[in-house]
């Protein structure tokens, strides 16, 4: 067990940072950049399928620290991106990795065993079990998935887009 400063919120997670909005900070920066190189069919077929594996497993670490400021930030900053962005990966992208994660999330947040004072209490270790199980099978969603809608990417590359007609002089 890791020593902690008296006083400390047990019903927060914060390891390895020690302070859980630090760790909802960059649970939520690697988010937004799995999603961006999930989405990104300029990237490598196993990089986006492994990038996309990894955002259930930084989803769940956010919620759990209970940073509203990071969730916020991640959340303006994935609408930032979805906005922002103009690759053809994006609906690819979030259909493999949307429903999965929030399924993950909705899972860890009915866990409420794990924000109390006594996260070691023989309920919150079934809770844990079983939060780590649904993100195993969640993780393992999310890569097969993503590797079957690799094929859909690789035909929407094929569909040329061109602008508006223009009007000759």
């Amino acid at each position: 067990m890791f020593a902690v400063a008296p006083g400390f919120e047990p019903s927060r997670i914060s390891f390895p940072l020690t302070y859980w909005n630090a760790l909802g900070l960059l649970a939520g920066i690697g988010l937004i950049l799995c999603f961006s190189l999930t989405s990104d069919e300029r990237e490598s077929a196993v990089l986006r399928v492994l990038a996309g594996a990894a955002i259930p497993i930084l989803a769940v670490p956010l919620l759990l620290t209970f940073s509203r400021g990071a969730v916020g930030v991640t959340i303006v900053g994935l609408v930032s991106y979805l906005l922002l962005a103009h690759n053809r990966g994006l609906v690819t992208g979030a259909l493999a990795v949307g429903p999965l994660t929030g399924l993950a999330v909705v899972r860890a947040y009915e866990a409420d065993l794990l924000a109390t004072r006594t996260p070691s209490s023989p309920g919150a270790i079934a809770q844990g079990h079983a939060l780590a199980e649904t993100m195993l099978v969640c993780v393992l969603g999310v890569v097969v998935l993503r590797a079957a809608l690799l094929v859909v990417d690789g035909r929407l590359r094929g569909i040329e887009l061109s602008g508006p007609p223009s009007n000759p002089p």
